[in-house]
């Protein structure tokens, strides 16, 4: 009789444990799915931000000034940049 409940409770445990894995799995799926769309989200939004940035660049009426920045070894060296006040676009940044 022990043997029987022993066997029923191992058949019990495992039909639970293998609903439980099932559930796990299709949550792994809903969420990988959303991450999918979270990437193409971001994706597309980067793609705005770089067609603004360009069209803001290029639409620019550009203010030019020069500055100086120390260099980072020991600030000895006064760096020159130059860059747009209105856009910001500079001179590692021009194409």
């Amino acid at each position: 009789m022990t043997d029987a409940i022993s066997v029923n409770f191992c058949i019990e445990l495992r039909d639970k444990l293998a609903i439980e894995l099932t559930e796990l799995k299709n949550m792994l799926y809903f969420k990988n799915e959303e991450i999918k769309q979270l990437q193409n989200l971001i994706e597309k939004k980067e793609t705005t931000m770089t067609e603004l940035k360009t069209n803001i660049i290029n639409n620019c009426d550009h203010e030019w000034e020069t500055d100086f920045i120390d260099s980072l070894e020991g600030y000895k060296l006064s760096v020159p940049i130059r860059y747009c006040i209105k856009c910001e676009l500079n001179d590692a940044t021009h194409s």
